[in-house]
């Protein structure tokens, strides 16, 4: 008996099955892989990062290499002058001024959201706790890292200050960095959701002067997690 193979089978055309291997896997690989060489040392400060030697340390082709380099890029972990891209120098300096300045505007912003505070305003920071409660139990850095962002930045939007908000945003991508630094402490995670918590509850409950201290003991604990990562990897 000869098998005789079903006429749909045999009219199929190919054109239409989509079996690719997904492409934002690899990437987002790759960008968790450059991402801990640089945290760690493995890419010293200003390495210079050249997208056919980045595609070869991986084994990729430059595709990915180049999506992850920009992702990086946009979180301020990686360069880019005049098409050169190189790990970025993180200095003491800068540190020490971005933690005056986050200390000072920072609790401005959580004195104005307790003024402005409804259940309807809020809605958007308890949101974003909840991300951060749900990517720390998936172990998810990169959601854990973007919702202890965001939730500073509703926080900010809160405030309804236009003029705070875009010196704020300003500081965005430095503030990032910190907390990818940070995040490199996993034990600390929980520690954060914790102090996140403190303050906004104190904003919901309109309770000024204990937002505002809770505000500046969040910013307190999150740079001596600075020094003790000592940002050995990113300094001279």
């Amino acid at each position: 008996m000869v098998y005789q193979m079903p006429i749909h089978m045999k009219n199929l055309d190919i054109d239409g099955l989509n079996l690719r291997i997904e492409q934002k896997l690899l990437r987002e690989q790759a960008v968790d892989i450059l991402r801990d060489a640089i945290i760690s040392g493995a890419l010293p400060p200003q390495t210079k990062l050249i997208e056919r030697q980045v595609a070869r340390m991986l084994g990729t082709s430059r595709i990915p290499a180049r999506d992850a380099l920009l992702a990086l890029e946009r979180e301020g972990l990686v360069i880019n002058r005049n098409g050169a891209r190189s790990v970025i120098q993180v200095d003491e300096k800068e540190i020490k001024e971005l933690y005056l300045l986050r200390r000072t505007l920072e609790p401005m912003a959580v004195e104005l959201a307790c003024e402005h505070a409804t259940p309807e305003n809020c809605a958007p920071m308890l949101d974003q706790l909840n991300r951060m409660r749900e990517a720390i139990a998936s172990k998810d850095g990169m959601a854990y890292r973007k919702s202890d962002l965001d939730t500073h930045r509703a926080i900010w939007v809160l405030a309804d200050n236009s003029l705070l908000l875009r010196v704020l945003d300003s500081l965005m991508k430095s503030i990032y960095m910190v907390i990818v630094y940070t995040a490199s402490i996993e034990e600390s995670w929980q520690v954060t959701m914790a102090s996140h918590q403190a303050v906004i509850e104190n904003i919901v409950r309109h309770d000024e002067p204990a937002a505002v201290a809770s505000m500046r003991q969040h910013i307190d604990e999150v740079f001596e997690r600075v020094n003790l990562v000592k940002l050995k990897h990113f300094t001279n």
